[in-house]
């Protein structure tokens, strides 16, 4: 059995400058059909429409779609554009977000370009998100020490991509905080 197809359509350059860049690290589809090959397709697809949509020019090494906009703006447009495509091919495809909130927090708080949020707002915000957006996929909710508040996400599938893949120990402090 192949495993899901999670693909990065939009997201930041290889370094992030908070001045300039997207705060979101990347935003992901995520295809439902069963073959690997329609889902493939459909991720070009939408790289592509993302692309003409926004005007985007430039890649990053993930082929995802370089962005400075606002990230609520970017969601926006993908969530529609994913409603629409969802009509047309008659299977739901979904979004994913890679949050990379240990870019964000300055040891204290979570700094967004507009914004400041402390540790429950930042919680808050990425549950008002999967429920709005219906996000199927959440990678780095929070900062990666704060092993704690990975339990406050129930739905999707819940990823501490940053927390693991820097010290693989962490593995037993997370397990059942996420899936």
């Amino acid at each position: 059995q192949l495993p899901t197809l999670i693909s990065s359509c939009v997201g930041r350059g290889l370094t992030y400058n908070p001045k300039s860049d997207i705060e979101i690290k990347e935003f992901l589809i995520v295809p439902g059909f069963t073959n690997f090959e329609e889902n493939l397709l459909v991720q070009k697809l939408v790289n592509k429409k993302l692309g003409e949509k926004l005007k985007f020019k430039l890649r990053n090494y993930n082929g995802a779609w370089i962005s400075n906009r606002d990230w609520d703006k970017v969601l926006y447009s993908i969530k529609y554009l994913l409603e629409d495509l969802t009509k047309e091919f008659d299977s739901e495809i979904k979004i994913g977000v890679n949050f990379g909130a240990g870019n964000l927090f300055d040891g204290k708080s979570y700094v967004y370009k507009n914004q400041i949020l402390s540790r429950n707002d930042q919680i808050n915000l990425v549950n008002k998100l999967i429920r709005e957006f219906n996000l199927e996929y959440i990678e780095d909710p929070v900062e990666d020490n704060d092993f704690a508040a990975f339990t406050n996400f129930k739905r999707g599938f819940v990823t501490a991509n940053s927390s693991l893949a820097s010290n693989c120990e962490r593995f037993e402090l997370l397990k059942k905080s996420v899936n």
